[in-house]
Order: C-alpha cells, then structure tokens, then sequence
C-alpha cells in the first residue's frame, strides 16, 4: 500500500483522532519515540475486536487486547518501543482476520486499521 502522512490516515480513519498539531481534541498521546497504531471500526454496529502486536523477530507480545469497539469509533495504541519490525493481527468476533507486518516501525509514523464489514485494511502514515 502507499504511503500516506500521518494527518492523511488519521481523516482516513474518520477524523475523530488528533495529534495536538490540527487543534482538535488530542485522543491518544504519545511519546515521541513511539508509532502510533489505530484501529478504527467503520462498520455500522459494535465489533469485539482482538489486536495482537508483537515483535516480528524476538515474537515478544507488545499489546493483546480484546475489547468491544462501537461502531465509528476507534482504539488506539501507544508505548510499541521496538528496534525491529512488529506483526499486527487483528480479529473481529464476525470472523474476519488479517497479520500485516509493518517493517517501517520510524517513532513518527502511524499504522491505521480500518475494519470494514467485509475486509480489514492497513495503511502506514509517514511524514511528509
């Protein structure tokens, strides 16, 4: 997939997240030396949601939730401190699942999720 910047995925993703640089409300802060990954459910109703992250090459687990996500909004994820490329899989309770490794893991960038009725998609945003 192309690369996007960062303020691109995050109207990608609807819009309702913020990074303290477009003046909205800031939902999810982090550290700058940390990505940033999204995952946004743009169905039309709630969907329990299960992210693994982990790295690819040690296979140490970063994040394992499971959460229920309503429908439109989003969960985010921060603190994902690693020097080598992490795996991303994301469950729906309808079935659906996808791993996507994200080699380009740079403090800057963020990884978007879209869940969609039918598919799940990623999409890394880099700065310009």
């Amino acid at each position: 997939m192309p690369s996007k910047t960062r303020r691109s995925i995050l109207a990608l993703l609807g819009g309702g997240v913020a990074l303290g640089l477009t003046g909205g409300a800031v939902a999810y802060a982090q550290p700058a030396t940390t990505p940033l990954v999204i995952v946004n459910n743009q169905t039309g109703s709630d969907r329990v949601v299960t992210t693994v992250i982990r790295t690819a090459e040690n296979d140490e687990v970063l994040v394992d939730d499971t959460r229920r996500i309503p429908a439109s909004d989003e969960q985010g994820y921060t603190d994902l401190v690693a020097d080598e490329p992490l795996l991303i899989t994301v469950r729906t309770d309808n079935g659906l699942e996808e791993t996507y490794r994200w080699t380009a893991t740079d403090p800057e960038n963020g990884l978007g999720i879209g869940i969609a009725t039918d598919g799940i998609g990623f999409e890394v945003a880099t700065p310009p």
